[in-house]
């Protein structure tokens, strides 16, 4: 049986990447404002604070883009 491009734009699969991407978009996002909250409150994890915070970036800018290119 052929599947129209609804149903599998709209599958399980297709489903659950998007549903992983924009979890981990959440979660990246998330631990890139924990970084920054290390660097103002706890001056002693300052270059720990730092490193989550640039890697956090980079990992949400990439998620984002891969967000804006997902194609149902």
């Amino acid at each position: 049986m052929a599947q129209t491009s609804l149903q599998k734009s709209h599958s399980k699969a297709s489903n659950a990447k998007l549903t992983f991407l924009c979890l981990l978009t959440a979660i990246v996002s998330t631990s890139l404002w924990v970084g920054v909250a290390i660097i103002i409150f706890v001056e002693s994890l300052l270059i720990l604070g730092i490193a989550i915070s640039a890697i956090s970036l980079i990992l949400t800018f990439l998620c984002i883009q891969l967000l804006g290119k997902f194609a149902r």
